[in-house]
């Protein structure tokens, strides 16, 4: 699309207080950035036939901020989509309050439909780090893709896990892409793109994260996969948002059955009342939406794989899940490439 397309869209995106059905009601009124430079306020409310706060709308100032926004986009040639758009995530579209637009970094790809979130606390146990991991290594080692939201914690654990797989991960941030938060994980997002997975934001590049912003993305987690697995909640964590976004939108909510009940589990284990599945590996899942096995071609059908006896996760992610726990525990350094012992 050309940059006057571009400012269009976008100077309707940054009107925040209409919907994104009215978004869309708005720009089907519209041919040019001329037409929308000349609307006025009660031309808005006449089109979306409701009453907005005056102070709400300047069309000159949403109009420059798209031209800075533009400015950003093309310096750091990032990527921008819009829910029309044919490279717009489909389940994203479909369900109740998606983005007008997105913006992002890397490949929007989505090329299989076996796409799992995986969220939880930024304050994990050990063994829910673990377990986080390990099934994101195995979501992608069986084709499929992974979604998080690049927080410290948990989030960070399943993108380390889909990475370190050689699989695609997508991280929703809270923020816009040109500010990515938390700063720890910048390097961890280089890593996401380089594997061909996206770092994505309904917030245009220059927004900064504020507080409000992350429950709001929660949806965009839930929404772009067709389940999302709750590692490790206490009762008011935000991933407990996404699950509710995730069981609104009747989509699978799943918990591990291998992370210990208790205080940092209170939240996750509460979500079994709701609907929840506990489960105690990928394979469950896949043979829950009847995804065939990747990793073993000749027995596609057998989603009873051997479980390590030490620690009951599937086979594909053990090493590197092992591998973790001793970075963690400081016995291990990564170091350009090697591994050297602490």
């Amino acid at each position: 699309m050309s940059e006057k397309e571009f400012l269009l869209l976008c100077s309707i995106h940054l009107i925040n207080v209409i919907s994104t059905e009215e978004k869309l009601r708005l720009l089907s009124n519209l041919s040019s950035v001329d037409d929308f430079l000349h609307l006025s306020h009660s031309d808005v409310e006449g089109i979306i036939n409701r009453k907005i706060p005056r102070a709400k709308i300047c069309v000159d100032l949403l109009m420059a901020r798209a031209e800075r926004e533009l400015k950003i986009m093309k310096v750091k040639n990032f990527d921008w989509t819009y829910i029309n758009a044919d490279n717009y995530p489909v389940l994203l579209r479909n369900s109740f309050d998606p983005p007008f637009m997105l913006f992002y970094i890397g490949c929007l790809e989505l090329n299989t439909d076996f796409i799992l979130s995986i969220v939880g606390t930024r304050k994990p146990t050990l063994t829910a780090s673990r377990v986080a991991y390990s099934f994101a290594r195995d979501v992608v080692v069986e084709g499929g893709i992974v979604v998080s939201g690049l927080a410290n914690g948990i989030d960070t654990s399943a993108h380390k896990g889909a990475v370190e797989g050689g699989g695609k991960t997508f991280a929703v941030l809270g923020s816009g892409i040109d500010n990515i938060y938390p700063v720890t994980n910048r390097r961890l997002s280089q890593k996401i793109v380089e594997n061909g997975g996206a770092i994505l934001s309904e917030y245009v590049p220059s927004a900064v994260a504020k507080k409000y912003c992350f429950p709001q993305r929660n949806r965009i987690i839930a929404c772009l996969s067709r389940g999302t697995l709750v590692v490790e909640a206490p009762k008011k964590s935000g991933a407990l948002i996404t699950a509710e976004y995730a069981l609104d939108e009747g989509r699978d909510v799943f918990i591990p059955a291998n992370v210990p009940e208790g205080g940092n589990s209170e939240g996750t284990y509460d979500l079994l009342e709701n609907g929840a599945m506990s489960v105690v590996s990928v394979y469950e899942i896949m043979k829950e939406w009847n995804v065939l096995s990747h990793s073993h071609e000749k027995n596609k059908n057998n989603y009873n794989h051997p479980k390590d006896k030490n620690n009951g996760f599937s086979n594909p992610g053990s090493v590197l899940a092992s591998m973790m726990e001793k970075e963690l525990d400081g016995k291990i350094v990564r170091h350009k490439g090697d591994i050297i012992e602490g």
